[in-house]
């Protein structure tokens, strides 16, 4: 197993189940943390449970002897399942973050110059329900920006963003939760979702119809990354506990590799600028750094574990220090969060390449 170098353990305060570095060159060193809690009031006609969180923003500050995170700004409201920054500049020329919470509502923000997030706009969904992820379409090409959701009732929608929100099309896609939705980077007309009635399928945004439904993954799918350096190579995960990567070409046929993880398979990031490495959040086993060599059955292997918290491994991403001033180009350093424990984690892994 690689070393681990841990740097730093702080307190969301909240339960915590995401967080995200911008991916943007000039922020590269913002990370937001997103936070879900369920808090129950008095048992009334007119009282319900009301699922409250926050978005929390933190800055790197980085010496040669150490690394840390410093808060700089909280947004109240309502609980965040999922949170992704969007990999171009937007409205005004700032970062842009959106956020899929438990009222149902995806949310805009823009990075101000200050370091405080600025809400812009929410859209809340039609029906009852919780938003339970997001993707955008620009993570490579940014002609164009289209956010999929995906929702508590098994429904995905699409969103475009321009100065605002503009609600593009809704479909059902899962008879349970659609815990997990997804952009083909390199053919951004086609859209994955993952859910509860373990299904994984593809979509042709173009008509709202499946291109394939697969039915490999033994539970629940609630993670699916398409690598933005390797065009064909998606990774998927599932409460079965394995890691699966998949040839998109060839989709409803077997994956072309698989590893078993020991824990459900809650997100899973390709490394940036390399993709020879996914970083795996387990549930209740951990975080596992995933070598991917080749296609074969032994193709995986487990390289690293994060043992730092004590809860529901959640929230996990790397930082993209190829961007950042002063570190090593490394693309090692690593946040992840878990949810009852409320721990927020900086760790680093420095024998992979």
């Amino acid at each position: 197993m690689c070393e681990i170098k841990s740097w730093q353990t702080l307190d969301t305060k909240l339960h915590a189940d995401s967080v995200e570095w911008c991916p943007v060159q000039s922020r590269s060193s913002i990370l937001v943390g997103g936070t879900y809690q369920l808090q129950s009031k008095e048992v009334k006609s007119d009282e319900t449970d009301v699922r409250i969180g926050h978005l929390q923003l933190y800055e790197l500050v980085s010496t040669p002897e150490s690394k840390s995170l410093k808060e700089l700004h909280q947004v109240k409201t309502a609980g965040v399942l999922d949170a992704k920054w969007c990999h171009h500049t937007l409205l005004e020329g700032t970062p842009c973050l959106a956020s899929a919470d438990a009222d149902g509502c995806l949310n805009l923000y823009n990075l101000a110059t200050s370091n405080e997030l600025q809400q812009i706009q929410t859209l809340k969904h039609a029906r009852n329900c919780i938003a339970l992820s997001l993707d955008w379409s620009s993570c490579i090409d940014s002609s164009e920006h289209v956010i999929s959701t995906s929702f508590s009732n098994g429904e995905v929608e699409l969103t475009k963003v321009g100065n605002g929100l503009d609600r593009l099309r809704s479909w059902k896609a899962h008879d349970y939760e659609a815990w997990i939705t997804a952009f083909n980077y390199h053919d951004t007309s086609l859209v994955y979702s993952g859910g509860d009635d373990c299904l994984f399928k593809g979509w042709d945004r173009r008509t709202d119809s499946a291109t394939f439904v697969n039915r490999t993954h033994e539970m629940g799918v609630c993670s699916i990354h398409c690598s933005p350096q390797s065009e064909h190579n998606l990774a998927t995960g599932s409460y079965d506990e394995y890691v699966r990567i998949w040839d998109t070409r060839a989709i409803k046929k077997r994956p072309l590799s698989s590893i078993n993880v020991g824990g459900g398979v809650w997100r899973l990031k390709w490394r940036p600028f390399t993709g020879n490495y996914l970083l795996a959040a387990c549930m209740h086993n951990g975080f596992a750094i995933i070598k991917c060599d080749g296609v074969t059955d032994d193709a995986l292997s487990i390289v690293a574990r994060y043992d730092g918290h004590e809860s529901l491994a959640y929230g996990a991403d790397w930082h993209r220090l190829e961007q950042f001033e002063g570190i090593t180009p490394t693309n090692n350093l690593i946040s992840t969060c878990s949810f009852y424990d409320h721990k927020l984690c900086l760790w680093e892994c420095n024998d992979i390449k």
